[in-house]
């Protein structure tokens, strides 16, 4: 962006670089020292008694500015960095203080002062120097296992393999957050333990599981074996493939199940997700449940009105649901009965885009006046049908977040229509109006994304329509949606009238464009690059031209 950049380019296209002073060098020193918690120990415990109660309001001033959230935040005991790794033969435990291990990280990068592995010999040295830190692992957490309240797990096989045994032999009591990695695609092979119905993590409130798109097929049996030793959990977050049970974690307010990968993974994420197994997976959670983002696909079994059959989820107040082909999970779940104190409603469409707002107001037209939130992404714009319809089934909405793919050309007159050869279009000034219909919703605030802007006429209808709405309201203009999109877009056009709207927008961006403006509306764009106040929020990102 032109603002708001250390590092930024001027009118001339030279890179300028804000300049350095001594003061934020001194700051930057200072915060990371009081980051550190071996050198907050250090000088509290060179302090008389007398200076510890003069520094307890300083200590009081550092909580409440939230200097304490940052010192949580940012700093991690890395146990692979406290062993010296290369000793396979004498590992010794690490020699820190255990009130300095509330949050650790393992890694399975090894920390030794050593060249770049290059040659195979040195990498099978590096994969035994792995096996040999795993195996000696648990020496290491029995001093530190009582302390310990965040785990950060990037771990390969020979770790996954042995964690239900550590996690065994040493109760990790006071543990509250859990977070996995696996960094390897092979991490099945997970030792079983009789546990006989013990509880090991009593204490665990938030369990993730971080894996990469390549492993959307993936079963991991480690994240079952955690969620039966947590009875407590609160916060569960999981990729799909192996399928949870909540059985023995009743208390679930919080649930992710959804995919992280790119839209290449789509097709191999979806036979995870059919939904008469999802509703299985949410019965005994279903009294708990208040925020709950999901991927679905299709299923079963429905009632007579072809919807799903969904167990009953009283105190849901937010709701996300990625659907792919299939629409009738959003039915299911956005009946009054099923969510009947519901507030936020996020929901991303695959495919279902061009008949959407229309199918679920044959279902809800008038029913959805509590939800005060709302997110569509990945709205498809064709002619078949206006956005304003979506007023009419959601007449109470605050805050609202649109992403709309724009899959027809807009056109401005019958010359447009003439020159495109008759193709598929919309007329500006509808889609200018169907905009300015949400003005009904006293929107505070409003953010619109604007993908596949072939032209101006793109722009202008949507400045005009968005012009009229309360509030702040932001817009994002993108000239690509995916690799996906193979119809020509223009990468360069002309703009003389969009400046005359910038002053209606907290922010206007233009994203991927290599200009936005002719030579009239150069002194415009000098203008606001200048900072000066009148352009101040028409933001242009132009790093691929300059």
């Amino acid at each position: 962006m032109l603002t708001r950049r250390k590092t930024r380019q001027g009118l001339n296209g030279q890179r300028e670089r804000s300049p350095t002073t001594a003061d934020d060098t001194d700051c930057e020193a200072m915060l990371k020292a009081m980051m550190n918690p071996i050198v907050l120990d250090r000088v509290f415990s060179s302090l008389s008694i007398p200076d510890l109660k003069s520094a307890r309001l300083v200590c009081q001033t550092w909580n409440t500015q939230g200097g304490a959230r940052a010192v949580r935040k940012n700093t991690f005991l890395n146990l692979k960095k406290t062993w010296p790794c290369c000793n396979l033969f004498r590992p010794r435990p690490p020699p820190f203080h255990p009130n300095l291990a509330k949050r650790i990280k393992i890694t399975d990068k090894c920390s030794c002062p050593q060249k770049a592995i290059k040659t195979s010999k040195q990498i099978g040295h590096q994969n035994k120097l792995d096996k040999a830190f795993f195996r000696n692992l648990p020496t290491f957490v029995a001093l530190i296992h009582g302390s310990v309240e965040e785990m950060i797990l990037f771990a390969s096989h020979h770790f996954l393999a042995e964690l239900p045994r550590m996690m065994y032999s040493h109760k990790f009591s006071n543990l509250k957050y859990l977070c996995i990695t696996p960094t390897h695609s092979s991490g099945n092979n997970v030792t079983v333990l009789d546990l006989q119905n013990k509880i090991l993590l009593p204490s665990l409130i938030s369990f993730t599981v971080n894996i990469k798109c390549r492993f959307a097929d993936s079963r991991l049996p480690i994240q079952q074996f955690v969620l039966d030793m947590a009875p407590n959990l609160e916060t569960v977050i999981l990729p799909i493939g192996e399928r949870p049970s909540f059985k023995k974690c009743p208390k679930v307010k919080i649930l992710h199940y959804d995919h992280k990968g790119d839209m290449d993974q789509m097709e191999r994420a979806v036979e995870y997700v059919d939904i008469d197994e999802i509703v299985a997976m949410l019965e005994p959670i279903k009294n708990s449940l208040i925020n709950l983002k999901l991927w679905v696909g299709s299923g079963t079994k429905r009632d007579d009105q072809n919807v799903y059959n969904l167990p009953q989820l009283p105190n849901l107040t937010s709701l996300s649901l990625h659907c792919y082909q299939d629409k009738s999970p959003i039915h299911g779940f956005l009946r009054p009965e099923i969510c009947p104190n519901l507030k936020h409603i996020s929901l991303r469409m695959t495919d279902v885009g061009d008949t959407l707002p229309a199918s679920i107001g044959t279902f809800w037209q008038n029913q959805m006046k509590n939800i005060e939130s709302l997110d569509l992404k990945y709205l498809h714009r064709s002619g078949y049908w206006n956005i304003s319809k979506i007023v009419e089934i959601f007449p109470s909405v605050k805050k609202f977040n649109l992403e709309l793919k724009m899959r027809v050309l807009v056109f401005d007159s019958d010359e447009d229509i003439s020159t495109h050869g008759g193709a598929q279009g919309v007329w500006k000034s509808r889609l200018r109006e169907e905009l300015k219909a949400l003005q009904v919703w006293k929107l505070d605030p409003a953010n619109v994304k604007i993908f596949v802007v072939r032209d101006v006429n793109h722009v202008k209808a949507v400045l005009e329509g968005m012009s009229a709405w309360s509030g702040k309201k932001t817009v994002a203009f993108n000239r690509n949606f995916s690799n996906y999109d193979s119809d020509p877009v223009e990468k360069t056009f002309t703009m003389t009238d969009a400046y005359s709207f910038s002053e209606c927008f907290e922010r206007v961006e233009f994203r991927g464009f290599d200009t936005c403006y002719d030579p009239r509306g150069d002194a415009m764009m000098k203008a606001f690059a200048e900072g000066r106040p009148r352009d101040k929020n028409l933001v242009v990102d132009r790093k691929e031209s300059l």
